[in-house]
């Protein structure tokens, strides 16, 4: 956090910049070993559960063993709304997914019907396979195809094909005939990327997208604003990477004449950049890779 008395004036403005040739991080994560991870095999309690493609290609890594007792809380989200992120995992810079059906690219379901404000039913047999799965989440375009909702799954009918979420969504409600998909579903990782957290347990689950012992892996843990600037004038960030965070990641509040120039905002919970004041601002934001929450 930066205060009016870190402030630089305009004849000699304070700079941060990445020394020349060089590449600097400032992160929100947790790094995670990648010697900690070991391969699931067919004596684990989980292995029945699994997708018949993750079964000898999924990692899991104790998060206590590795420092981490925070993971987090997946919380309600979408249109309108502005939510911390729950722990997420990142693999040389690039998001991983919570295992989810369908995939993305893929077809998605419809509701079908919906009896009421916080049921709707399904066709085809897909949740039978998530019996054992304790923490189901539905992402959805509801009932207006520009309003989307992330809603906890309060629990499945197998048998009558009702899915009872936990709250209505915001504003517009359920509706038939709407595009969804489920996801926080160890039993939906069936490609590499896709993992999945145990909080219970402190296990985080992988499917490896690159090999292990080659990854720079993270996890993010930081829910405040990365870097703030809070009534400062004459400061500027240069070609820094700003990532990693379940909160936002720059904030410039007020204040006037500070800048980020060239650099690079990726992967965090919240928005990238909030700027507010005169004559503040982002150059090359073009570049900016923050992970989409919709």
């Amino acid at each position: 956090t930066l205060t009016s008395s870190d402030s630089g004036t305009a004849s000699s403005p304070i700079v941060y910049a990445a020394y020349p040739g060089q590449q600097v991080y400032i992160t929100g994560a947790a790094p995670l070993a990648p010697s900690g991870f070991a391969l699931v095999n067919s004596s684990s309690p989980i292995w029945a559960r699994l997708d018949p493609s993750a079964q000898g290609n999924l990692y899991s890594i104790s998060l206590p063993a590795q420092g981490i007792t925070n993971y987090g809380t997946i919380k309600p989200g979408g249109f309108g709304m502005s939510v911390v992120a729950p722990l997420e995992l990142f693999c040389n810079g690039q998001p991983m997914t919570l295992g989810r059906w369908p995939n993305a690219g893929q077809p998605l379901p419809t509701t079908v019907s919906t009896p009421s404000a916080t049921h709707f039913t399904y066709s085809g047999s897909r949740p039978s396979r998530w019996t054992q799965a304790q923490d189901v989440w539905f992402h959805g375009l509801w009932n207006s195809t520009w309003a989307d909702f992330q809603l906890d799954g309060a629990s499945i009918n197998t048998s009558s094909n009702t899915v009872t979420l936990a709250n209505a969504p915001p504003q517009f409600g359920l509706g038939a005939n709407q595009p969804y998909y489920a996801y926080n579903l160890l039993e939906e990782i069936d490609q590499p990327g896709e993992y999945y957290v145990d909080r219970a347990a402190g296990i985080l689950y992988l499917w490896p997208a690159t090999p292990l012992a080659s990854s720079n892996i993270q996890v993010s843990m930081l829910e405040g604003c990365l870097v703030q600037m809070n009534s400062t004038a004459n400061i500027s960030l240069r070609y820094l990477t700003l990532e990693a965070t379940r909160g936002p990641l720059l904030q410039i509040n007020s204040g006037n004449s500070n800048s980020a120039i060239g650099c690079l905002l990726r992967n965090c919970g919240e928005y990238g950049a909030l700027v507010n004041g005169s004559s503040n601002g982002l150059d090359q934001i073009g570049r900016a890779s923050c992970r989409e929450r919709v």
